[in-house]
């Protein structure tokens, strides 16, 4: 949905749906992706009327007077979801393990999330449409990913192709399960898991894929600019929109707010290396036109 189809359905639901209820936008003071989703959030809730305010999460208060805390990233969350008094929750801008862990001993009331990671048939028909004709596609899963196993597979299956995973310890070398996972795969699927992926561990990883003549398919625009073929992401601004918009179906002046389920985002984009991409023999075309095929296929689901 375009920004200005979110601002036309506030000023159509905004008056009974959201009427004066208060909302607070809890995020870090640092980092693009909190700033960027949170500027937009309340400048769109502003424009609607509504009565909307950024907090810092240093030093925040649960308000009594609060009908929705916005929590933007894992801490924010972790600390909205144990204020007292506790007022409904919405997270966002963090992944569906750190959404479970946080919810383990949070204090009871509504709480839902919008999920930064992409649905596994997303992420595999992205894969598919990548790399034409692969069929086993590698993944590295650990302590924070295993959970997401059974829905791999049976996105892999909806979509044609056969899922080998490898298994991480947490404080174990990821390269030694990459490379016994390269000679069987044709693709590398990069999922958010720490224990495999993170800042000491990309630039090797993503060399031994290169290396070993295999592309990596990766969750986020830095995999790609460090050496991903392609990653299917959300951007912070269109986080923002689907906040807005599912805020504008809530009836925030109720007793009992009725939150929907958390769920993975349903906008996104897709980024891709050319470089990269001509370097492994694949020609990978416009990365707009790639997300409109991907939005075509959901369509047709």
């Amino acid at each position: 949905m375009r920004p200005a189809l979110f601002i036309l359905l506030l000023a159509v639901v905004a008056p009974t749906a959201l009427g004066a209820a208060r909302v607070q936008v809890l995020a870090p003071a640092e980092g693009e992706a909190y700033t960027t989703t949170a500027r937009e959030l309340v400048a769109q809730l502003h424009r609607a009327g509504v009565e909307v305010e950024r907090v810092a999460l240093e030093g925040w208060r649960a308000d009594a007077g609060t009908a929705l805390v916005i929590a933007l990233g894992s801490r924010a969350t972790h600390a909205a979801l144990r204020a007292a008094p506790r007022r409904p929750v919405l997270a966002a801008l963090l992944p569906r393990d750190a959404w479970d862990q946080a919810m383990v001993g949070a204090a009871s009331g509504p709480a839902t999330a919008l999920w930064i990671d992409q649905p596994p048939e997303r992420e595999l028909r992205l894969v598919k449409l990548a790399v034409p004709g692969a069929r086993k596609v590698g993944v590295l899963l650990g302590a924070a990913t295993l959970a997401q196993r059974p829905g791999l597979e049976r996105a892999a299956a909806e979509v044609g192709c056969e899922l080998r995973v490898r298994m991480v310890a947490t404080g174990s070398d990821p390269k030694l399960a990459l490379g016994a996972l390269i000679d069987e795969v044709d693709v590398v699927l990069a999922l958010p898991e720490p224990a495999a992926w993170n800042r000491v561990t990309v630039e090797p990883l993503l060399l031994a894929t290169f290396r070993g003549g295999r592309p990596l398919v990766g969750f986020s625009p830095t995999y790609v600019r460090a050496g991903a073929v392609a990653a299917v992401h959300s951007t912070p601004l269109q986080v923002a929109h689907e906040l807005v918009a599912l805020i504008a179906r809530l009836d925030l002046g109720a007793v009992t707010l009725d939150l929907p389920a958390p769920r993975h985002p349903r906008e996104f984009e897709v980024a891709t290396n050319p470089e990269v991409a001509r370097a492994l023999g694949l020609a990978l075309g416009d990365p707009t036109a790639l997300a409109e095929r991907l939005r075509a296929m959901e369509a047709r689901r």
